[in-house]
């Protein structure tokens, strides 16, 4: 065996390995980029939701205070309701007792 080809048979398995650790390398890496573009996408995804249940939590609030807006009218308007019912009663007493 000469030189030139001890020099090939060891070569050549060693640049095989050396070519394949490097598009390994590559690979890895693209997929770590991939995954950092990915992590930035969730994290604005995140805040556009942190942002709607803010939004959400305001509506609730405006909500709850014009229940209370109607639960106070519709008190109300019961009593009112109430106060007219005993007056009515009161005039029909009279006009049985005449």
């Amino acid at each position: 065996m000469s030189n030139a080809q001890f020099y090939l048979v060891i070569g050549i398995p060693f640049l095989t390995i050396l070519v394949a650790l490097l598009v390994n390398v590559l690979q890895v890496s693209g997929i770590r980029n991939d995954l950092h573009a990915l992590s930035g996408r969730f994290d604005a995804f995140t805040g556009r939701l942190d942002g709607i249940g803010g939004r959400i939590d305001a509506l609730n609030l405006r909500l709850d205070k014009e229940l209370g807006n109607v639960r106070t009218d519709l008190s109300l308007l019961t009593g009112k309701i109430i106060e007219l019912s005993d007056r009515i009663s009161r005039l029909e007493g009279r006009l049985e007792s005449h």
